[in-house]
């Protein structure tokens, strides 16, 4: 309908002035919309670009390009994602997995009881879904881990990768939809609930050290990048 294109057009076009990285999530919706219905992605594109117009007006006027101030950043990229790809995932001060646990759930699909129990009560899902969500982890994952402060700075857990944190729970509704019907599954289920919880709340709650771990200089290095010696929800 025309509201949910207008909307989806204008979502993207936010997204795109807010943080130019997010380019390779439109990206990847893009093609795949494109691949599904063309006339609506064409439609949702000029949406966008329509949006996205008084945005490219205002920098253009103050920083005198069309996409922002967040273009001076591009030569900071180190491409050293090989290094950093491993920490961006599961280092303690700021990993996606390690503060985000249940997207390991996505994994359980693996598991030959996890898949007849989703053989047994089928689900009609857009076609294409899961390979979307992949395709906008994995670029941006490594858009991240190749960019010179990986870890985000001054934050609280994994900041720089949350965006992909959506796509994820997408790739988990048919494991959690699965888990939830067996007996070790609601189990497992409790205890990532539990482990995630521990996690944030420290934070939330304990005052927990939440500190810098960017250099002062651009040249030097993090402190240490995927050291497991100091755990923040873990350090009062």
């Amino acid at each position: 309908t025309p509201p949910s294109v207008l909307l989806q057009g204008v979502t993207l076009a936010m997204m795109f002035a807010c943080r130019l990285s997010s380019g390779l999530l439109i990206a990847s919706f893009g093609l795949w919309l494109l691949l599904r219905a063309p006339r609506r992605a064409v439609l949702v594109g000029l949406a966008g670009v329509l949006a996205y117009a008084p945005w490219a007006w205002y920098y253009h006027a103050i920083y005198d390009n069309l996409l922002g101030p967040s273009i001076s950043q591009l030569g900071f990229f180190t491409g050293r994602w090989r290094e950093t790809l491993l920490p961006l995932l599961v280092s303690p001060d700021h990993g996606l997995l390690v503060y985000q646990p249940w997207i390991m759930l996505s994994l359980a699909l693996v598991v030959p009881s996890v898949r007849r129990c989703l053989q047994a009560a089928p689900t009609e899902l857009p076609a294409g879904w899961s390979w979307f969500c992949v395709a906008a982890i994995v670029p941006y994952l490594g858009l991240i881990a190749s960019w010179y402060c990986w870890w985000g700075g001054q934050c609280w857990g994994s900041r720089l990768a949350v965006e992909t944190v959506p796509f994820f729970a997408l790739l988990c509704l048919r494991p959690l939809a699965a888990l939830r019907r067996l007996v070790w599954g609601r189990r497992l289920l409790l205890a990532t609930l539990l482990v995630g919880a521990f996690v944030q709340l420290t934070g939330v709650y304990l005052k927990v050290d939440c500190r810098d771990t960017q250099p002062a200089l651009f040249g030097a290095q993090p402190e240490p990048p995927g050291s497991w010696k100091h755990l923040p929800f873990l350090t009062p």
